[in-house]
């Protein structure tokens, strides 16, 4: 595909590559952005599409029941799921900003959200749920999981979610770049995701000091999945955490490139074709221009405003085609498990042909989705989530599952 893309200022032509993928896709999501009908009540397009198909399918059941003399309602269920949702869009859209000192690489910052609906996470039945820390994806932001974000919270999880610092909420320093590149020296190192994995321990900390002494469950999507395996050999968190998911993880087979880059259109290209895709994406209904400022922010502790994305999107690019030391590792805390999702059909970090890697180190359970892509947890989140939950609580010592 050749087209024009903004790259802050300039105009260039040529096939995209991965490591402009985060910033294609964010910028579409946010070239969307347009006023609800009441400009002060913003929503993300994936309850609005639920409220939508719940009321639709209200208004041709009212028809049909005046010709039957039927009295039609929403059930109760659908009434408190629609405002779990409403309340679910509250917190989502309204962040605080994170700030984190990542020793001499300076202060970066982004966007950092706690999500909890009290009316499902209060009720006695989730009291033993352990609150969720979730890592994005590749140079990405809590937008590309808010399926992910928005099943946990609705089935009674506390949810913690914090964008990369590079991602279009965040802010970077030169020296935060230059320590991304230094990181190459080493691709199969066990610490092969640093310096980003420093940054999203620090927010495992902060959601840490908010949940006292609770144990978490930390979930890494994607590039995300490398990046939670690496804190889970780190011998500061042990005791900290009760469970590990990576959900299809990259860093787990060889690949080039420009291997990976066909791997990703192959994928999206059929997804496009279907509303689900926009409606599982976290397009958010607000004012134009956001992304812009948001730009603004992002660039504003930068010298070189190109330098951010190319030097930490493109490093990222090639960390996650080279298979991360971690995986071998054994986990620092053997009380802890470890759960990753592969499927059978994921074409882009390829989790299927790496079931033996994945799945070599004890405590780690392997749940192996027949058909599955690597944009399925995304689209099958609800399912996803019900099926951890199962695994996290019925079967905690089988170590292998196909389904």
């Amino acid at each position: 595909m050749t087209e024009q893309v903004d790259t802050g200022g300039e105009q260039r032509r040529g096939e995209y590559s991965v490591k402009d993928i985060p910033w294609l896709v964010s910028d579409m999501f946010h070239s969307l952005g347009l006023r609800t009908s009441l400009p002060n009540e913003w929503s993300t397009l994936g309850t609005g599409y639920e409220r939508a198909r719940a009321y639709w399918r209200l208004r041709v059941g009212r028809k049909i029941g005046e010709k039957l003399g039927l009295k039609v309602r929403l059930t109760l269920q659908e009434k408190e799921r629609l405002q779990s949702l409403r309340e679910f869009d509250r917190q989502f859209l309204h962040p605080e900003r994170l700030e984190v000192s990542v020793g001499e690489l300076g202060v970066q910052s982004a966007e950092f959200v706690r999500v909890r609906i009290e009316k499902i996470a209060g009720k006695p039945e989730n009291s033993d749920k352990p609150p969720v820390y979730l890592v994005p994806a590749f140079s990405g932001d809590r937008y590309g999981v808010l399926s992910l974000v928005r099943e946990l919270s609705l089935a009674g999880y506390t949810v913690y979610c914090l964008d990369y610092p590079e991602s279009h909420s965040g802010r970077t320093t030169d020296e935060f770049a230059d320590g991304v590149q230094r990181s190459l020296q080493d691709l199969r190192s066990e610490r092969q995701m640093e310096p980003h994995t420093s940054w999203f321990k620090a927010g495992l900390a902060e959601a840490a000091g908010r949940e006292g002494s609770r144990k978490f469950m930390v979930m890494g999507y994607s590039a995300g999945g490398p990046i939670v395996r690496e804190l889970a050999v780190d011998p500061d968190l042990v005791g900290k955490v009760e469970a590990w998911v990576a959900l299809s993880p990259a860093s787990c087979v060889e690949q080039t490139v420009g291997e990976l880059t066909r791997g990703f259109w192959g994928e999206i290209r059929p997804w496009l074709m279907t509303g689900k895709f926009y409606a599982d994406q976290g397009v958010v209904l607000g004012p134009r221009g956001e992304a812009a400022e948001q730009e603004k922010r992002r660039r504003g502790d930068m010298k070189d405003a190109k330098k951010g994305i190319k030097s930490i999107s493109g490093a990222l690019a090639l960390k996650v085609c080279a298979v991360s030391g971690a995986w071998e590792k054994a986990l620092a805390d053997p009380q802890a498990r470890f759960i990753v999702q592969s499927g059978s059909g994921d074409g882009f970090t390829k989790t299927g042909e790496a079931l033996g890697l994945l799945g070599s180190s004890p405590g780690t359970t392997v749940l192996d989705w027949r058909g599955w892509t690597h944009l399925s947890p995304l689209l099958e989140a609800r399912k996803l989530v019900e099926m951890i939950e199962k695994i996290r609580i019925e079967d905690k010592k089988k170590r292998y599952f196909r389904i």
